[in-house]
């Protein structure tokens, strides 16, 4: 099952279309609704502006997959699953998950993070990357309920070329998540949760939405990143 958003989203179109293409079965999707956040907006634009986005209620209708819609951490969804029994939950498209959630999923419930865990936890992984000049990349991990920890099943870096633009890495850093979904999905089909790596998160800081100074200043520093990353 998806957990996914309830409104049209990058993400959510592109692993629902990667799941069907690759021949894995959807058995439903659980699409949370749109809803303001109690986050500050960004002083520069960070995001590409995406265009022909289908909403997933019309995907999920033209394939037959299940749809509720619902908020996550609801009574409602709880009981939805634990009616629906699956063999792995995968986000989509999802705020943070409670404990009464992921408990209802027996704990498989997987997460493709935009940044190399446990380094770059939280918001914004590819500003804070740059900032503090670190690899940038995508991991993929079984969730608990302490956000971004759990049980790490494989990470890459992200490539980088010596021309990229800002909008440029961004961009790739979303299509990548896709394919890592499916490396992910490959190898949990040969491993038990048992043999994966436990995330250890205590020691490296949680990132919240950056400043919007920092944000201007983090620009500044694109071009050092990426000699210092990008491949010759």
């Amino acid at each position: 099952m998806l957990f996914i958003y309830d409104f049209p989203h990058k993400k959510t179109q592109d692993f629902i279309f990667r799941l069907i293409v690759e021949g894995y079965k959807i058995g439903y999707c659980i699409a949370a609704p749109w809803k303001k956040l109690n986050i500050r907006n960004s002083s520069v634009r960070i995001d590409q502006k995406h265009v022909s986005l289908i909403h997933p209620r019309l995907i999920c209708q033209k394939f037959k997959i299940k749809y509720l819609s619902a908020d996550h951490n609801s009574t409602k969804t709880a009981d939805f699953i634990k009616n629906n029994p699956i063999d792995l939950a995968i986000i989509a498209g999802a705020r943070i998950l409670s404990p009464k959630t992921i408990d209802a999923c027996g704990g498989k419930v997987l997460n493709i993070h935009p940044g190399l865990l446990p380094d770059v936890r939280g918001l914004d992984t590819i500003l804070w990357s740059i900032y503090y000049k670190k690899p940038l990349g995508i991991s993929a991990h079984l969730i608990t309920p302490k956000i971004d920890s759990g049980f790490l099943i494989y990470k890459e870096k992200l490539k980088l070329y010596k021309d990229d633009t800002f909008f440029d890495v961004t961009l790739r850093l979303l299509e990548q998540q896709t394919d890592a979904l499916i490396k992910a999905i490959k190898i949990l089909e040969k491993k038990e949760q048992k043999n994966l790596d436990d995330l250890s998160v205590q020691h490296t800081p949680y990132n919240t939405k950056m400043e919007n100074n920092l944000e201007e200043d983090m620009f500044s520093k694109f071009n050092s990143w990426l000699k210092l990353f990008a491949d010759e």
